[in-house]
């Protein structure tokens, strides 16, 4: 018989939920909804999801006052 782990989210310590994106594994807090990503999965998801950060930011009202922005090692 195999025990499954249950993670505690390292910010609130709530249950932390497994699913599945781009074919990585990762855990999501059911009760604050952060994201939690073992060593080297942010860059296997960026790499799966086309890229990396556009740049652009959206309102998260909805608005339509998008704007760019620079990243930090834009020169």
């Amino acid at each position: 018989m195999t025990s499954v782990r249950e993670l505690a989210c390292p910010k609130c310590g709530g249950r932390m939920r497994p699913y599945e994106r781009s074919r990585i594994q990762v855990e999501q807090c059911e009760d604050c909804r952060g994201i939690y990503l073992d060593q080297g999965e942010l860059e296997r998801l960026v790499e799966a999801e086309g890229g990396g950060w556009s740049g652009r930011i959206v309102q998260p009202s909805g608005s339509s006052d998008d704007h760019e922005v620079e990243p930090h090692n834009a020169r």
